[in-house]
């Protein structure tokens, strides 16, 4: 860009110079008789004697560029050639009243340049009237106006050049001379995202608007973010089919039957039942929450306490709890959070020790262990680990990586490509991939785990320890998780979750 307003800059300063040089040209009103080629000036020249010997003044051919012009006249207005012109125009009626520069460098007939040169200096003795400037054709000037401002327009270039260096500078300078960032920038380090944001922000707003109405039973109007019908109830039996236009305030259990619509927000204080092909806004509670088959969440769902979610459910844009998150197969979810998030078919949340782990992994049969050409291979579009190697290193590759059967890895992986994990690799560490993480049965993860593409996991999948803090899945178009998984922590996507 800079280049380009470089260049910019200097024909610009080319061109005010040839413009400055046309401006110091004498500009008159003439009348233009013909325009010819070099092949007719004997009989052009011919009609100028002709004019010049009826008394006609300024009678001229010019050349300009290629071609030659046959001109009568030199007049300071309009007006005054406006007589001579009406006179022409019935013998030649091709002519015409013109403004024109006059140059005698151009004149070849009748006076000689040097005589033209002393007419027009005689003439300077009188103020000319300058009219408004036409352009017209005209061969390239002389270059000796332009050589005198050629040191004028060098310094222009250069000083825009220089201005143009020195503009992105200008911030730091001004940091420099005058700092708004003395001090460090104050970072929160307490702060984390609130996982359970959405059902713990609608009791806190429930409990302050039933505060100005009471607790008491019945259906009250009461101001939320608006004012909405709240049902409150000590516990509540929804039969099969009903729809349930309110909010429901339910300081006990609840239980509802099957193809029952909620079409509003619900907190269960006590237990919460839900039937099958259910339809709920958002449901929020203090105790434990159980979804029936088919139950589908528009919003969120989110509670204190455990929360079972049987098959093909929908779980709206966030499943939460503090407790435990049991998932049927064939759910589709967003995002889920509790430590743990556990999938259907498992037995035990805990994961192994790592010394009990490695020791299962790393059993290796006495047929491999005897085997000596198991070596690294490292390809155009893959790193292959061996099966069972153990690696004590982080990994940053720029295309797909493939860490064989038994493998542990502590460290993070970082591919620019696909992160494939076979069965029982051990990664102690972060995965973060540009493009698909395809996980393998019974492998086991302690960091975060990112793609840009699909997270893939297998059966047996562990994220994370119960002790070891919050953990991630992250992935922008979808993860797919089966059996026997357990995560705890956080599972997020842009596109689609799915329990298979």
């Amino acid at each position: 860009m800079k280049i380009l307003l470089f260049i910019l800059v200097f024909f610009i300063a080319i061109w005010q110079v040839e413009a400055e040089e046309y401006t110091e040209k004498e500009s008159v009103y003439t009348i233009q008789i013909s325009s010819f080629s070099e092949e007719a000036i004997d009989h052009n020249k011919q009609i100028a004697n002709v004019l010049e010997k009826e008394g006609y003044e300024d009678v001229r051919i010019e050349k300009i560029g290629d071609f030659y012009t046959l001109r009568v006249g030199r007049y300071k207005t309009k007006t005054q050639a406006q007589e001579i012109y009406i006179a022409l125009k019935k013998i030649y009626p091709q002519s015409i009243l013109r403004n024109a520069y006059y140059i005698p460098e151009r004149i070849i007939y009748p006076a000689s340049k040097e005589k033209m040169e002393k007419v027009v200096e005689e003439e300077k003795k009188e103020t000319p009237v300058v009219t408004k400037e036409v352009p017209i054709p005209a061969k390239t000037p002389t270059t000796s106006g332009i050589k005198g401002k050629m040191p004028q327009v060098i310094f222009l270039v250069f000083l825009s050049f220089a201005i143009l260096l020195l503009i992105p500078l200008l911030p730091g300078l001004r940091e420099l001379i005058k700092p708004k960032d003395s001090s460090p920038l104050f970072i929160k380090m307490d702060y984390f995202k609130e996982p359970r944001y959405f059902d713990r922000s609608f009791k806190k707003v429930l409990e302050d608007g039933l505060q100005n109405t009471g607790y008491t039973r019945g259906i009250k109007q009461v101001q939320l973010h608006k004012e909405e019908t709240v049902e409150v109830c000590e516990s509540q039996v929804i039969p099969d089919g009903r729809v349930i236009e309110n909010i429901l305030y339910v300081k006990s259990d609840f239980v509802s039957g099957r193809k029952v619509h909620l079409k509003k927000e619900i907190y269960v204080k006590g237990t919460a039942k839900i039937g099958e092909e259910n339809v709920l806004r958002a449901i929020a509670g203090d105790g434990d929450i159980t979804l029936g088959t088919k139950t589908q969440i528009i919003r969120w769902a989110g509670t204190s306490g455990n929360i079972i979610v049987e098959e093909q459910c929908r779980l709206g844009v966030l499943c939460s709890c503090d407790g435990e998150l049991k998932i049927g197969k064939g759910c589709i979810f967003k995002a889920l959070y509790a430590r743990p998030i556990i999938t259907y078919d498992t037995e035990s949340t805990e994961v192994s020790k790592e010394d009990e782990i490695e020791s299962q992994v790393y059993d290796i049969p006495e047929e491999v262990r005897n085997i000596e050409d198991m070596v690294w291979y490292a390809s155009k579009t893959f790193l292959s680990i061996p099966p069972f190697t153990k690696v004590d290193k982080d990994f940053v590759v720029k295309h797909n990586i493939i860490l064989r059967k038994g493998c542990t890895v502590k460290g993070s992986i970082k591919s620019y490509g696909n992160v494939i994990l076979e069965e029982g690799v051990n990664v102690n560490g972060n995965i973060f991939s540009e493009e698909e993480i395809i996980i393998g049965a019974n492998c086991v993860v302690t960091g975060d785990i990112f793609s840009q593409n699909f997270v893939r996991i297998g059966k047996g999948f562990h994220l994370g320890k119960s002790e070891s803090g919050i953990k991630s899945i992250i992935a922008k178009k979808g993860i797919e998780i089966t059996k026997n998984t357990v995560i705890f922590g956080y599972v997020l996507t842009e596109g689609e979750g799915r329990v298979v």
